[in-house]
């Protein structure tokens, strides 16, 4: 039974967030939110399809931050009445999200990158014309369904394509796209770490990549923090491009991801030391 209004209605999400009436008087105390809301507290929708409502409709998508952090604040002052014995208040539990949510804005970070890769190119002569003193970094992840084992390879190459380091990190997912979330973030670790400045990040993850580009419309939302947080790391590289290329011309990162999920391999090589996998390139 619900703790917050005593109601004696059952406390499922959908309840405790838009139902109860001191989720109802909190969303109140929200004038930027309150009147877009209000549909949502009089009907049936679930809590899984009101997530999605507020991410992928577009006109309401600049108000999820505060949504989100509102509803996260809801179960917060919820679960410190019941195992702390505080009292709820309405008011200040919405000017506590209200802060939250404008940190979550402020940290957000859209990384400023040279020339992106937003135009279609050819992707057969992409590999034969880059700068000379370009970087490119492959990477890619391999995830197991049955067994949920997954691999992050990533591989560094120069222009003229000769080996130039990789890191493989083998491990465990819950998902392909939480290995594919663990590769893009590895990858950009690995970067900071090397100081190389003249970077072309290459994936054969379209949607990743056009995230990574400022087209935000097709990626998942679950991916969405990650990605953010990559983009966060990589914002003092001097020149940093993102590029998507398909899964043939990624065949590089491809097998060492498989190498590091088979294997249960994790290491990182650099260009004196070839990696056991290279030899099957």
């Amino acid at each position: 039974m619900c703790k917050s209004c005593n109601s004696g209605a059952i406390e499922t999400p959908e309840h405790m967030i838009l139902h109860c009436n001191f989720a109802k008087n909190f969303w109140s105390n929200l004038p930027v939110v309150s009147h877009v809301i209000a549909q949502d507290l009089n009907s049936d929708i679930s809590i899984k399809d009101w997530i999605s409502k507020w991410i992928f409709t577009k006109n309401l998508l600049d108000k999820s931050a505060i949504v989100f952090t509102t509803a996260w604040c809801i179960w917060k002052h919820r679960c410190s009445k019941v195992f702390d014995n505080k009292p709820l208040n309405p008011r200040l539990t919405a000017n506590t999200a209200h802060s939250f949510a404008d940190e979550t804005d402020s940290s957000l970070v859209t990384a400023v990158i040279s020339n992106p890769q937003t135009v279609a190119v050819n992707e057969d002569n992409f590999l034969n014309n880059t700068p000379q003193n370009s970087l490119l970094v492959f990477y890619d992840a391999s995830f197991d369904k049955d067994t949920n084992n997954s691999g992050v390879g990533i591989v560094a190459t120069n222009h003229a394509g000769s080996f130039k380091g990789c890191k493989l990190v083998s491990g465990a997912a819950a998902s392909p796209e939480g290995a594919e979330s663990l590769a893009i973030l590895e990858a950009a670790k690995w970067i900071l770490s090397k100081n190389h400045q003249n970077i072309f990040l290459i994936s054969d993850a379209k949607n990743v990549m056009a995230y990574l580009n400022n087209n935000k419309e097709r990626t998942s939302w679950s991916s969405c923090s990650v990605l953010d947080d990559c983009l966060f790391l990589l914002k003092d590289i001097h020149s940093i491009r993102y590029k998507h290329l398909k899964r043939n011309l990624n065949s590089i990162a491809d097998l060492a991801a498989k190498h590091s999920r088979i294997e249960k391999v994790t290491g990182e090589w650099d260009e004196s030391i070839f990696p056991t996998f290279s030899k099957m390139m």
